[in-house]
């Protein structure tokens, strides 16, 4: 056979050869699963960078709707309205700027001068459009954001984490906190429009507890992912 005709340095080599081949590609594989893993996260950490400018100028857009509300009742908002859309003005810029870098591998940057020039025109319309008018266009604004938040999430990872945990919690970040943080701001600043008023209309009765049962859909369903994520990491 062929072991017999070989030298017994060549014999030895061929069963270490033999026995360092397995060893050899587990590790091979091993290091490529580490370096997906790395990359994975490290496209995971993009995503939250872009995240935290969008969801910070969705925050100062709902502070915006509300004082567009407040103001046909109330006077004395017009300082704050000031400050707010000079928030708005830094969010804008922050959301350029993270763009400029990450919106081609993300592809966001449609999405995010669609929504840019939205505002360009509900900021031009703001001395013309009723508040109720004004608050819808916000509304549809800042749907638009939840989308752009949506669309950061599937590109960037952080929603297709593998580990049922993790994924619980970014599904949390991602999509469910900044939807109910959402219903909450359109309650709130749907009442500042009601405060004043001698009457409430059946229909914005109607629209009030269609929000609170919104938000309590939410709520249970943010309970459900904390426990499965706190049951998973144990």
């Amino acid at each position: 056979t062929l072991m017999n005709r070989m030298t017994y340095p060549r014999k030895f080599g061929l069963i270490g050869f033999l026995f360092t081949l397995p060893l050899g590609l587990v590790t091979y594989f091993w290091v490529s699963e580490l370096n997906d893993r790395i990359v994975f996260s490290a496209k995971e950490n993009l995503g939250n960078e872009y995240l935290r400018p969008v969801q910070q100028f969705a925050s100062d857009l709902r502070d915006h709707r509300g004082l567009i509300w407040a103001r046909a009742n109330q006077q004395g908002t017009t300082e704050e309205l000031r400050q707010v859309e000079e928030r708005l003005q830094r969010d804008i810029q922050e959301v350029d700027t993270v763009d400029r870098r990450l919106g081609e591998m993300l592809r966001t940057t449609q999405l995010w001068t669609a929504i840019k020039g939205k505002w360009r025109t509900l900021e031009s319309s703001e001395e013309t459009a009723s508040p109720v008018e004004q608050a819808n266009r916000h509304t549809a604004l800042i749907a638009d954001l939840l989308e752009l938040m949506s669309q950061v999430g599937d590109q960037s990872n952080l929603i297709l984490d593998p580990d049922l945990d993790s994924y619980y919690l970014m599904e949390l970040v991602v999509n469910r906190l900044p939807l109910l943080t959402e219903q909450i701001g359109q309650v709130r600043g749907f009442s500042s429009g009601l405060v004043g008023r001698e009457t409430i209309s059946e229909f914005d009765r109607f629209r009030l507890r269609y929000l609170a049962s919104a938000i309590e859909s939410q709520r249970r369903t943010l309970n459900h992912h904390f426990d499965v994520s706190l049951r998973e990491t144990r």
